[in-house]
């Protein structure tokens, strides 16, 4: 770099332009994020003035006329570029595509339409094409929940959608809530031909309130959630192991209390009590109906995310630099309150009960992870996988994962005893994905979809891991076929067996898991390169 061309440094609070620093190592202008701005500044100073070798900044605009004094203010002024970029109303911020939100519409008209019965000479019999037949009616408190529920992501992806200035993101709500409103009056307007369905402007208005309060959420929390991604970022750049436990231990909180049907009255306090189970001898017994392994699937499968709880947690505390010992106990320390706090929180919820044995299954399987993460995965040396975090996590665990989670999703969904070959009848296939989730209690609904996302979104992601360590491309592409061709075999496995339904509502939602496991990949990718 040439003596006298300004050289851009990056500090905590602003950006320091100037052309001596030695306490702080130059950025080379190329990688400066605001050196596009800069440039034309600096072009503009070296055509009106000149440098004489070693002056500084300040001295020359103090030899020069107001050109360079200007120029010079505008490369180095006293409000800093970084705090301008900061002064936020006007600025731009990079929004969702068109896709999202017509993806988020189409799923709602999809879901509101289910299931898909509809008698079109109703509309014919009807005025207004069936408009004039919607009604006030009262709702019970789950219908009003989803009601509202179910509209926030169109809110949400209506606001996000666009380059918008953060500012004029506020002006857009009513424009929001009225195309919520239209989709809203639409489908309404369409369930009126459905006799599996009851449509009504009380629906209409709480849709409509329920993208008012994404549009809301949208506007609001945008900068926010966008400087709490770029801040998740470089922090998973910084410490990877601490930030993925952290991920973790959140994600078992919200897991282990779906569908959150927390307990309002004393008597069923009382009652979900009386269920907790004290005895190590044995786990809850099987649900009605559910294949035999079912259950024990369910908990070993409990079992291993808690252990690779217990790796993160232990490579997060040798990440600090401690000791091997020391590491193992914070892990066994931070996975037994998590597992107590998650299994006594289960008390309070109708779905859910306390088992003392899983605890302890769990906290046992904290430590297996934790020391195998201190004493086998870290062999090849401190320096080696702080380098590489990718070191501490050996290819062949990565299959044995992978082996596990395939295996577990096989057992659980079929029960041996009854399997026949008479069995198969296409007629029983639910070939509309989500109608039986739609038959179903919301809260259960939910449960069974976060349950298959999850799943196969943990799928997803090891396999992903394994094919780029074999650097087989397109990586994504490859494990969304693995992914949904496994989803279609549980299901078609379950067509021998009598007391199972398949469904293409699995196959759908492990595709959905893929592209939001790709996605995630992709928002935090660059900040590892």
């Amino acid at each position: 770099m040439h003596p006298l061309e300004p050289r851009y440094y990056g500090t905590a609070d602003r950006d320091y332009i100037g052309t001596t620093r030695p306490d702080h190592v130059p950025i080379p202008p190329r990688h400066h994020p605001l050196a596009a701005s800069l440039e034309p500044a600096r072009l503009k100073i070296a055509d009106a003035v000149g440098f004489e070798p070693g002056l500084s900044g300040s001295r020359a605009a103090s030899q020069t006329g107001n050109g360079g004094k200007e120029a010079l203010s505008e490369l180095a002024g006293p409000t800093s570029f970084a705090a301008q970029h900061r002064s936020a109303p006007n600025v731009r911020a990079g929004g969702l595509s068109l896709a999202w939100p017509i993806a988020v519409i189409a799923l709602v008209l999809y879901g509101s339409l289910l299931p898909f019965d509809i008698n079109w000479t109703a509309y014919q019999a009807s005025d207004g094409f069936g408009l004039f037949q919607l009604a006030l009616r009262g709702g019970t408190r789950e219908d009003i929940l989803t009601n509202l529920l179910v509209y926030i992501p169109v809110g949400l992806a209506l606001m996000l959608y666009g380059n918008t200035r953060i500012g004029a993101r506020w002006a857009r709500i009513p424009f929001v809530v009225l195309v919520g409103a239209a989709v809203s009056l639409a489908a309404e307007t369409l369930q009126t031909g459905i006799a599996a369905r009851v449509a009504s402007w009380t629906d209409v208005g709480l849709n409509a309130l329920g993208t008012a309060v994404g549009a809301v959420l949208g506007a609001g929390l945008f900068r926010v959630v966008s400087a709490a991604g770029e801040r998740l970022r470089c922090k998973l750049a910084e410490q990877p192991f601490t930030v993925l436990a952290s991920i973790l231990t959140i994600g078992l909180f919200s897991y282990g209390l779906i569908p959150f049907d927390f307990i309002t009255d004393t008597s069923a306090l009382h009652a979900s009590f009386g269920r907790a189970r004290w005895d190590l001898s044995h786990m809850r017994p099987i649900s009605l109906g559910d294949p035999p392994y079912a259950q024990l699937i369910a908990q070993l499968s409990g079992a291993a995310w808690f252990a690779v709880l217990g790796y993160l947690l232990a490579l997060a505390a040798r990440e600090s630099k401690r000791a091997h010992v020391e590491a193992i106990g914070s892990a066994v320390k931070h996975g037994f309150v998590i597992a107590g706090l998650i299994e006594f929180l289960q008390v309070f919820t109708m779905s859910h009960g306390f088992d003392l044995a899983i605890v302890v299954l769990r906290v046992l399987a904290v430590l297996l992870g934790a020391w195998y993460a201190v004493f086998l995965a870290t062999l090849r040396g401190d320096s080696d996988w702080r380098r590489q975090p990718g070191l501490a996590v050996p290819t062949l665990m990565l299959i044995g994962l992978a082996v596990f989670q395939v295996l577990a999703g096989f057992l659980s969904s079929f029960d041996p005893d009854l399997l026949s070959m008479q069995a198969v009848d296409l007629a029983n296939v639910g070939w509309v994905p989500f109608e039986a989730l739609w038959r179903r209690p919301m809260t259960a609904a939910a449960s069974e979809a976060a349950s298959t996302l999850v799943t196969h979104g943990a799928l997803a992601v090891t396999l992903a891991m394994i094919l780029r360590r074999i650097h087989l491309a397109p990586v994504w592409i490859v494990t969304g076929v693995v992914v949904t061709l496994y989803a279609i075999g549980t299901e078609a496995l379950q067509s021998f067996t009598v007391s199972q339904t398949p469904d293409l509502t699995g196959p759908v939602l492990a595709l959905v898991a893929v592209i939001a496991a790709s996605h995630l990949h992709r928002m935090v990718q660059p900040a590892r390169q």
